[in-house]
C-alpha cells in the first residue's frame, strides 16, 4: 500500500509539473533556476531530474546576457545535459571574475564525470589555482576536482599521489572561509593510513580548525544589527551551489564557520578512535528463543556467487520486537561458516533517499548507504577482538567501521546449523524512520565476501507505527 501511495504521489507530481511547464509563460533562466531549486527543496524524496526537467521548456534561450547564459547552463547541468551545459560554460573560461570561476569548476566536473578526462582535469587543477585564488563564498574551490582525481588514484592504490593532491590543495588555502577542502584528509584517511601518515591527517585537520576558529573569533568582533537572513536550502541544493548561486548574510557566514569547526571536532575524535587497538567483543550462542522467533524473509541469494573468501550467503531474514525496540537479523549460509572470525554487515539507507549517501562497496554498487551495522571479530585465545558498532558514509570510505556508535550490537552464533544472528536497537540507527532500505552481507576475517540477494536489488523493512 505504501509503495502504491508513493507511486501515485510521484505520478501526480510529474503531471502537475508538466502542466505547469506547458501553461506558464516563458521566464528568464535565472527565474526558472529559482523554481527548479525550490521544487527540489520541497520534494526531498523525489528523483531530482523528474522534478527539474519539465521546467526546461519555460526558459528563454535567446538574446540572453552573460549572467542569464550562465543560468541557462545551470539548468542544463542540473538536468544531466552535459554537452549543452559545457558549450555555454566554455564561453566564459577566459573571464577572471566569479562567473569565470564558476564556469571553470563546472567544466572540469563535466569533463571528469561525463567525458572521463581524468588526466586533463588533473592538469587543469593547477591552471585554475594560477588563475583564481581562494575567495570567501567559493566554498568548493578545487574540492570536487581533487576529490574526483584523488579517488581515482586511491582506487588504483597510488596513495602517495592522493596525499600530494590533498596537500597541494591545502597549501594554497587561507582561513578566510571554511572551504570544504579542509575535510579532504577525512575523505582520504585510508590513504594516509596506508602510508603510515595518520598523524599528519589529524594535524592537518587540527591546523584548519585552529585557523578557522581564530578567523571566526575575529569576525564576531563585528556585530551587524540589520543583517539579512537569506533562504536556507536542503543539502541536495546546497551541494549544487556555486559562488554565483550562494547567498549568505554575515551571521549566516559565521554559522558556516561554526558548522565546519564542529564537524572537524567530530572527525578529529573519530580519527583518533580509528587508530586505537580494536576492542574486545562478545559472541554468544544462539538460544532457542532467538532461533524460534517469527522470522520474515528479506532476501535469498544464489549459491556459488561469493568472492574469493568463499563465505556464501543463502538468505537474510528479520524480526522486529516493538516492545523492546530490538531488530534481529538472521544470516543463513551455503558455505564458509567461520566461528573464529565471522564478519557480517547491514548497509542501511535510513531516509529512503537513494540520491544521498555513499556507494556500497559490495556487489550492488548502485545502492547508496547512510549507515552500516558492522560486526567483525577475530578469536585470540579465548577472547574475540574486532568491530562491533555503527559507521556512517565517511567511516565506510575510510574503513572505520565503528565511528558512530561502538559496542551496541549483539551477536549470536549457531554452530550446529551454521547461522549468524545480529541484534540492535532501532533507536541506535533510525529512531524516526518508518522504513529503511538495506543490504545484508557476510564475510570472514573482516573482509566482505557476498551480498545476500539478487544483484542490483535491496530489501525494505517497514516498521509499524
Amino acid at each position: 500500500m505504501r509503495n502504491s501511495r508513493t507511486l501515485l504521489s510521484a505520478l501526480l507530481l510529474s503531471i502537475s509539473i508538466i502542466l505547469l511547464a506547458q501553461t506558464d509563460p516563458k521566464l528568464r533562466p535565472s527565474e526558472v533556476y529559482v523554481l527548479m531549486r525550490d521544487a527540489v527543496d520541497n520534494n526531498p524524496r523525489e528523483e531530482r531530474i523528474a522534478i527539474t526537467k519539465p521546467y526546461m521548456s519555460r526558459a528563454i534561450k535567446t538574446d540572453l546576457s552573460d549572467i542569464e547564459q550562465f543560468y541557462l547552463a545551470e539548468l542544463h547541468f542540473w538536468n544531466f545535459m552535459p554537452d549543452k551545459a559545457h558549450e555555454i560554460y566554455s564561453k566564459f573560461l577566459t573571464r577572471d571574475d566569479s562567473l569565470g570561476r564558476a564556469c571553470w569548476q563546472r567544466v572540469l566536473q563535466i569533463e571528469f564525470v561525463a567525458y572521463e578526462k581524468a588526466e586533463k582535469v588533473e592538469r587543469a587543477i593547477e591552471e585554475f589555482r594560477n588563475k583564481f585564488s581562494p575567495q570567501p563564498r567559493d566554498e568548493l574551490y578545487m574540492f570536487g576536482q581533487v576529490y574526483n582525481v584523488g579517488n581515482k588514484y586511491a582506487q588504483a592504490g597510488d596513495h602517495q599521489k592522493v596525499l600530494d593532491l590533498v596537500n597541494n590543495e591545502l597549501d594554497i588555502l587561507d582561513y578566510e572561509w571554511p572551504y570544504k577542502s579542509y575535510l579532504l584528509p577525512v575523505y582520504f584517511f585510508s590513504s594516509y593510513k596506508e602510508l603510515g601518515e595518520t598523524d599528519l591527517a589529524i594535524k592537518l585537520l587540527k591546523d584548519a580548525r585552529a585557523g578557522l576558529q581564530k578567523k571566526l573569533d575575529k569576525r564576531k568582533e563585528t556585530v551587524l544589527d540589520n543583517d539579512p537572513d537569506f533562504a536556507r536550502h536542503s543539502e541536495r541544493v546546497e551541494g549544487m551551489n556555486t559562488i554565483m548561486t550562494t547567498r549568505l548574510s554575515y551571521n549566516q557566514s559565521n554559522e558556516k564557520f561554526e558548522d565546519a569547526i564542529s564537524k572537524m571536532n567530530n572527525y578529529i575524535q573519530r580519527m583518533g578512535q580509528a587508530m586505537k587497538k580494536l576492542p574486545e567483543v562478545s559472541i554468544a550462542s544462539a538460544t532457542r528463543s532467538i532461533q524460534k522467533l517469527p522470522w520474515t524473509l528479506l532476501s535469498k541469494d544464489q549459491e556459488g556467487d561469493a568472492s574469493s573468501s568463499n563465505v556464501d550467503g543463502k538468505s537474510l531474514s528479520y524480526h522486529y520486537n516493538q516492545e523492546t525496540d530490538t531488530l534481529y537479523f538472521k544470516f543463513e549460509l551455503f558455505d564458509g561458516f567461520n566461528a573464529d572470525a565471522p564478519a557480517i554487515s547491514v548497509a542501511l539507507d535510513i531516509d529512503s533517499n537513494q540520491e544521498n549517501g555513499i556507494k556500497w562497496y559490495g556487489s550492488n554498487k548502485a545502492f547508496k548507504v547512510d549507515l552500516m551495522l558492522s560486526f567483525g571479530p577475530k578469536r585470540d585465545g579465548e577472547k574475540y577482538f574486532g568491530y562491533n558498532g555503527i559507521t556512517d558514509a565517511i567511516g565506510i570510505k575510510n574503513r572505520n567501521w565503528i565511528n558512530i556508535k561502538q559496542g551496541n550490537l549483539r551477536f549470536y552464533i549457531d554452530n550446529k546449523n551454521e547461522v549468524y544472528y545480529l541484534a540492535v536497537k532501532k533507536n541506535d540507527f533510525a529512531p524516526y524512520s518508518t522504513s529503511v532500505n538495506l543490504i545484508g552481507s557476510v564475510g570472514s576475517n573482516s573482509i566482505w565476501s557476498d551480498d545476500i540477494g539478487k544483484e542490483g536489488t535491496y530489501s525494505t523493512i517497514e516498521f509499524v507505527k
